[in-house]
């Protein structure tokens, strides 16, 4: 500002909705993009360059025109962060604007350290780290190089010694078998846990093999997991041993799962579920099935495709979201959308009952038709953050999106509450749904209610988020530190396992 006592007037009174301190030679301001946006007219876009350093800024700024003769110098401090990240490029459309105050800071997209302040575990200290076990599944041929996961490691969580990467072949041919190259889905899923939980170490679990494909289902179920013979080896592991919680983030279409393998899947995450493990796992990435107009379709009719084992009432279900103010449905147009439906193999537990009918009669109502089994068990169940996690593959900072990195970030959340369980002398959660929808899903500002966005897809606009739980997000995004008395002296039973729905 110039030396003008009228000109500081008007600058203060135009920022009086902003939180703006003002001094005798410079007026400076801190806010959100959504009202930075709106103050200077500005259109702000991410850059980044090829080591994946990334700022927020706008190529142009403008002020009131009383403002303008007493502006000497518009100053965004972008110019320093130009010069300390050379050559950046901009990455995206312009950002979403957002109108809440933001619980982290707005640039820090999918960092590590940002999304542990976003959810509110950043202020959590692992109590009894040695004595908590959480690992992620592996399929595929896929793995992660532990030269990446360390580098990974010292960027994003320095505090971290003595860094290793536990990888644990489930059998010989599993051993036999394990590629030596690092892949985007396995890297992402151990990086982004570890980087949540540290100094809780956690563990890859590695399956190969083949599962049965329904018959007629060959194209669409060839790179099907054997979720089954993983299983079964867990179940073979003394309670020492038995991770608390464990992360999948692969799925297979339902329709492609032979009924009787579903089942059985679904029943043994039932028992490791009592023997005290939880088993999270990502609702998709494709919407209601697929993001092509004409690609839902079960046995040539036109419906909704649902995911398993997402849609097991044993396995909590976690969505996409976006945003780091306001969160809205994850989706990235024609590459992503956060999955979401109804179960055509599982009934709807009881315990949504509560939630899911009255979604059904008040927001559905007579939509979709035909698509979907009303009676299925619905997923998901929560929302996490999906769009842009960062990972280290092959010595590169890369970015990456999807509900596969949604799944270990909830499980890192889970393991924590685990920590304090054990640290005070209760026993681990285990099968986690009743809890989440009798105790938590009700808990005053334990989640973020993600109200904004549809799972379009399936040339349908699809499910709509709203306020409370709905199908598109569930709960929605919860917060640790609000969520952990509840969750502390948690003694609930698991109640006993749902009969399946006749066949759509």
């Amino acid at each position: 500002m110039t030396g003008s006592r009228s000109g500081a007037t008007l600058a203060q009174r135009w920022l009086a909705e902003a939180n703006a301190t003002l001094d005798p030679r410079t007026l400076a301001v801190r806010t959100n993009v959504a009202e930075a946006s709106r103050l200077f007219s500005a259109t702000f876009h991410e850059y980044e360059n090829r080591h994946g350093d990334r700022i927020v800024h706008s190529e142009s700024y403008s002020v009131p025109r009383s403002l303008q003769p007493h502006v000497a110098v518009l100053d965004t401090h972008e110019h320093q962060l130009m010069r300390l990240y050379s050559r950046l490029e901009r990455r995206s459309s312009a950002l979403s604007l957002e109108k809440r105050e933001p619980t982290a800071p707005q640039s820090c997209t999918g960092d590590p350290g940002c999304l542990r302040d976003l959810y509110g575990t950043s202020s959590y200290a692992p109590k009894v780290p040695d004595r908590i076990r959480v690992g992620t599944a592996n399929f595929n041929g896929e793995m992660t190089k532990e030269s990446d996961f360390v580098t990974f490691m010292r960027q994003y969580r320095p505090d971290a010694v003595n860094v290793t990467l536990p990888i644990v072949p489930i059998d010989k041919r599993a051993s036999q078998t394990m590629p030596s190259k690092g892949h985007a889905e396995a890297t992402l899923d151990i990086e982004l846990l570890a980087s949540q939980v540290w100094p809780i170490k956690p563990i890859m679990y590695f399956a190969h093999g083949q599962p049965p494909v329904q018959s007629g289902a060959s194209k669409l179920g060839r790179e099907n997991e054997p979720f089954l013979h993983l299983f079964d080896y867990l179940l073979h592991l003394e309670d020492d041993a038995l991770p608390s919680v464990l992360s999948i983030s692969y799925a297979d279409f339902e329709h492609t799962v032979p009924r009787k393998y579903a089942e059985r899947v679904c029943q043994y995450a039932a028992v490791l579920g009592m023997r005290g493990m939880t088993i999270v796992a990502s609702s998709g990435d494709e919407g209601l099935g697929s993001l092509h107009h004409d690609g839902c379709k079960i046995h040539g009719h036109r419906k909704f495709m649902p995911i398993f084992p997402a849609s097991c009432p044993y396995v909590t279900a976690v969505g996409g979201t976006d945003g780091m103010i306001d969160e809205a449905v994850g989706k990235i147009p024609g590459k992503y959308v956060s999955g979401a439906g109804f179960s055509n193999l599982f009934s709807r537990p009881a315990w949504q009952d509560g939630v899911v009918q009255p979604y059904l009669d008040n927001v559905v109502k007579k939509s979709f038709a035909g698509l979907f089994g009303a009676g299925g068990r619905a997923y998901p169940d929560v929302a996490v953050r999906s769009v842009s996690f960062t990972e280290v593959l092959h010595g590169h900072n890369m970015t990456s999106s999807g509900t596969s990195g949604s799944a270990p970030l909830f499980a890192s959340m889970v393991a924590l509450f685990n920590d304090a369980r054990v640290a005070a002398g209760q026993p681990l959660l285990g099968f986690l749904n009743p809890l989440l929808y009798s105790r938590l899903g009700p808990v005053p500002g334990g989640f973020i209610d993600v109200d904004d966005g549809t799972i379009t897809s399936c040339g349908e606009a699809g499910f709509a988020a709203k306020p409370g739980w709905d199908v598109a997000t569930g709960y929605g995004s919860p917060i640790f530190p609000a969520l952990l008395p509840a969750v502390m002296n948690w003694t609930g039973a698991c109640p006993p396992p749902p009969s399946p729905p006749p066949a759509p």
